[in-house]
């Protein structure tokens, strides 16, 4: 069993704990998540946190009444659970692209742009024969700038700060309290969860990639509901051996 109590464990979310849906509000929680996420919280100490694009308040809205350790928008966003939200400003040379996005949207049918603050997405999941338009303007608007980088996901392109990822919020966490002296475990699907399995690696840890596709992960897990089984067993595991 690759998580134990001596984990600090590191979750993603959408494709990770739930399937990915057509829009992000569809991508609801399943019945046992919330409990589940609860209960490995206090086994683990409070050493579990999720790192995921969304926001801190778009998260503790879908995991209510929980209020987790979270590094949202890719880090920009940081809330470990007692403290108070600390947030990064958004990029200056982000407003180009904010305006390329919004222009996306109006030409092309089935683009959703999602306006972080710090970090701007074009979704194009219901219209998937933009991509090449997507990327094309997004990249005409990042220009020569070093600051501000894109990333594709699935579905999705992000442009967030360069310095802004997985694997620099999860080393941030990794010297506070709740998570020092652990073994990080990091588990998610898709490219930005890549930044955070090469710091776990680094640190001595474990990284299970979700599904298919190229990665720096040792493990794999088929899908959101292996990830939940295998969370499971970990837990009633941890339960056995108090």
């Amino acid at each position: 069993m690759i998580v134990t109590r001596q984990t600090a464990l590191f979750l993603d979310y959408d494709g990770t704990l739930v399937d990915l849906a057509a829009t992000p509000e569809a991508a609801v929680p399943g019945p046992c998540l919330v409990d589940l996420l609860h209960d490995l919280g206090e086994a683990l100490g409070g050493a579990l946190a999720i790192l995921s694009g969304r926001t801190v308040s778009d998260l503790d809205s879908l995991l209510t009444p929980l209020q987790l350790t979270i590094g949202g928008v890719h880090g920009a966003e940081v809330r470990v659970v007692g403290t108070t939200l600390q947030r990064r400003e958004p990029p200056a040379e982000l407003s180009a692209v904010r305006q390329a996005a919004h222009k996306l949207a109006d030409d092309h049918p089935g683009i959703r742009v999602e306006d972080k603050g710090p970090a701007v997405a074009v979704h194009y999941r219901a219209n998937p024969d933009v991509e090449k338009a997507v990327e094309a303007a997004l990249h005409a608007a990042l220009g020569r700038t070093d600051g501000i980088e894109m990333i594709h996901g699935k579905m999705v392109f992000e442009v967030r700060a360069r310095d802004m990822h997985k694997g620099a919020v999860l080393e941030h966490l990794m010297q506070h309290r709740l998570f020092r002296d652990r073994k990080p475990v990091m588990i998610g699907d898709d490219r930005t969860d890549e930044d955070a399995f090469a710091r776990v690696i680094q640190l001595g840890g474990k990284a299970i990639k979700v599904g298919t596709g190229q990665t720096l992960a040792q493990s794999r897990l088929s899908d959101p509901s292996d990830v939940i089984t295998h969370l499971q067993d970990a837990l009633a595991t941890m339960k056995d051996l108090r």
